[in-house]
């Protein structure tokens, strides 16, 4: 797996999209296809999204555009320095057919991201080479579709698609590319296995989820939670995974003279991959599951839940998590600050997405107008968070309060706040600012997000 890893993970930036090119030398998943123009069209919403998910799997980042062309399933070709990811409607219609077909539309685009993010150059004339290139980027498939629960047979499926049984001048034999799909799967399998992760498929995509709660598949804290599991989960907020990461919290350089005591003694942190609530749970979504809405502003179903105090947030994950059968909870201070931070993505912000107009990202009480709005109408930050700074203070799990160097500043048990809200400065709105309040009280400035472990 180690060469698999070794990627090229560099941000496209925006560029003048051509309408129409010549195309080049490319991947096609069956076989050549070059030599001809083809069209290109904006990707739809769906394709963008399952691209997201395969780079997601493996915490990565895309180096590519994805448009909609005149090329027969999917290409991976490079116009004028630009990677892309051409597909066609027709090819596209295979991720609203039955389950199977369904796999073979994500191996196929899978194999193809994985030309992109391991850099492979389309120019290769040495035809032996060419097909390691294809066989590197079946490996990649069979991995990062063991990453989204995929058996080893619906991760193959993509292979079973291809006409031609025998090697061509640029791809190998149909046999060959089934064996590197395989050894991509058991490489990740047994990745998992050593970190003591499930050795089964989370999620088997021909099985129907349960009715009864009590059946559910039992998320543990060691099973590793993917896009996937969370894409079928139509009771499951919006979450956005978070790559794993060591950071330095506290009162670093960009928080200038405004840190209190309680930020420091700075120290390194060293975070595993996790998902965070992409929103601050909304009024909606507490009404849906527990029958009624405390919040101080109510009519606005999509303003964060407030007035619910930490006691009731567990309330509603137990309820929450019987329904689903995941393992939902409060984020730890240290993944809020560092998905607040931006994660491995972070531009250094002293707010979650700014760092000197705290309006762009934030409701405070310069421009809230004293009450809760809805969530996501501000800024999002770099992992694409709404309202991590604002709007209403959000509940951890950790107790306090106590310095970084383990004092205890107040002889009580209180939990931690983190985000400032509505009613408050900048100084509370920053991303290392803390404050804590007893887990019984309900104020309308204290919402939370859920939080779920990816390991």
């Amino acid at each position: 797996m180690r060469q698999l890893l070794l990627l090229l993970l560099l941000p496209f930036s925006a560029v003048s999209q051509p309408q129409s090119f010549q195309l080049g030398p490319g991947c096609a998943y069956d076989g050549e296809q070059n030599g001809k123009d083809v069209y290109l069209f904006d990707a739809s919403d769906e394709a963008n999204r399952i691209v997201a998910e395969l780079v997601d799997a493996l915490g990565l980042q895309q180096n590519f555009v994805v448009k909609s062309s005149s090329v027969q399933n999917a290409l991976a070709t490079t116009e004028n320095g630009q990677r892309y990811i051409l597909y066609s409607t027709g090819f596209l219609e295979k991720f609203k057919a039955d389950a199977q077909t369904r796999w073979a539309a994500y191996s196929v685009l899978a194999h193809e991201i994985g030309h992109h993010l391991n850099g492979h150059n389309f120019l290769e004339n040495d035809s032996r080479k060419r097909k390691l290139l294809e066989l590197e980027a079946d490996q990649f498939s069979g991995s990062v579709l063991r990453m989204l629960g995929a058996t080893l047979p619906e991760a193959q499926a993509g292979v079973e698609t291809i006409q031609l049984e025998g090697e061509s001048s640029s791809h190998p034999a149909k046999i060959a590319r089934r064996e590197a799909v395989a050894n991509g799967w058991k490489s990740r399998d047994e990745w998992l296995r050593e970190r003591g992760m499930t050795t089964e498929p989370v999620v088997k995509q021909n099985e129907p989820p349960a009715s009864n709660p009590t059946t559910q598949p039992n998320h543990q804290m060691t099973s590793p939670v993917t896009a996937f599991d969370l894409e079928r989960c139509k009771d499951c907020p919006p979450m956005v995974f978070v790559q794993g990461g060591s950071f330095t919290m506290g009162c670093t350089e960009e928080q200038g003279t405004d840190c209190a005591d309680s930020e420091k003694p700075t120290h390194q942190v060293t975070m595993p991959d996790f998902y965070i609530g992409k929103y601050e749970v909304t009024q909606a979504e507490w009404e849906a599951m527990m029958g009624n809405n405390p919040s101080g502003f109510k009519n606005c179903p999509r303003c964060p839940v407030e007035s619910v105090s930490w006691d009731d947030v567990q309330v509603f994950i137990k309820k929450l998590n019987e329904k689903t059968g995941m393992h939902f909870r409060l984020p730890s201070e240290a993944e809020w600050e560092y998905a607040a931070r931006g994660g491995g993505k972070s531009k250094k912000f002293k707010y979650a997405g700014d760092s000197k107009n705290l309006g762009l990202v934030a409701w405070w009480t310069g421009n809230s107008g004293r009450k809760t709005h809805p969530v996501g109408e501000r800024k999002a930050n770099e992992l694409g968070l709404f309202d991590m700074s604002g709007n209403v203070w959000e509940w951890c799990v950790d107790i306090g309060p106590y310095k970084y160097d383990g004092e205890d500043n107040f002889n009580k048990v209180l939990r931690a706040i983190r985000g400032g809200s509505w009613d408050f400065d900048p100084w509370l709105c920053r991303v290392t600012s803390r404050n804590w309040s007893k887990p019984e009280d309900r104020d309308k400035t204290i919402g939370f997000r859920l939080a779920l472990s990816a390991q």
